[in-house]
């Protein structure tokens, strides 16, 4: 549970962190509805699912090597300090913006349109292969198969949680949908992100000193 515990929040914070991909949803759903909005976190979710999958298969071929831990840890630091410094720094910089237009096209085009918008997005599986090296650095004796599905079930469902209740709220409260709300849920998946960098580097920091 711990395991599917960690890739739940990791997958959580990182599909909260307001991109492309959340403004499209959010103008989706202001102009489209629930429905809309919901398939475009679908799409997303699809598309995040199948990038951590091929991620943890990567991260599970290397890190029973010897000497591989410590660089995993720092690389999975590093990449996690990266989005979620740059997230928090989006927030902050200004008001968030959602003007654009919505997914375009039936439920398929939708579907569609956002697993390809995230496919697209060249950060994805790099991050992923990374955040997956650094949490598999911990476990190198026990990295099964069970574990590997346990990690990419987790991401999944925290992506899925996200976008159903962005979705949700869309449908319930648009006016809670304001550029002030949608900067403190920025800021604080922002600062979850800091948090499990500095973990994974207190992790490489032990075993320097240990």
């Amino acid at each position: 549970m711990e395991v599917l515990g960690t890739a739940y929040l990791l997958g959580l914070s990182v599909a909260a962190v307001l991109g492309p991909i959340n403004l499209l949803a959010i103008r989706t759903g202001l102009q489209r509805g629930f429905r809309a909005a919901f398939l475009v976190g679908l799409g997303a979710t699809a598309a995040d699912g199948l990038y951590t999958l091929l991620a943890a298969l990567g991260a599970a071929a290397i890190v029973g090597r010897t000497g591989v831990r410590i660089p995993l840890w720092l690389l999975g630091s590093g990449v996690l300090a990266y989005l979620g410094g740059s997230g928090l720094l989006r927030s902050l910089r200004g008001p968030i913006r959602l003007e654009g237009q919505p997914a375009a096209g039936g439920a398929w085009g939708v579907f569609l349109g956002a697993f390809a918008a995230t496919l697209g997005n060249p950060m994805t599986v790099a991050s992923w292969a990374a955040v997956f090296g650094g949490l598999y650095a911990g476990m190198v004796e026990r990295v099964t198969t069970g574990l590997t599905v346990r990690l990419v079930a987790g991401v999944a469902a925290g992506t899925f949680t996200w976008f159903t209740a962005l979705a949700a709220l869309l449908r319930a409260a648009r006016r809670l949908v304001s550029p002030a709300a949608l900067r403190a849920i920025s800021i604080a998946s922002s600062a979850a992100l800091l948090a499990f960098a500095a973990w994974f580097g207190w992790q490489a920091l032990r075993a320097l000193t240990g």
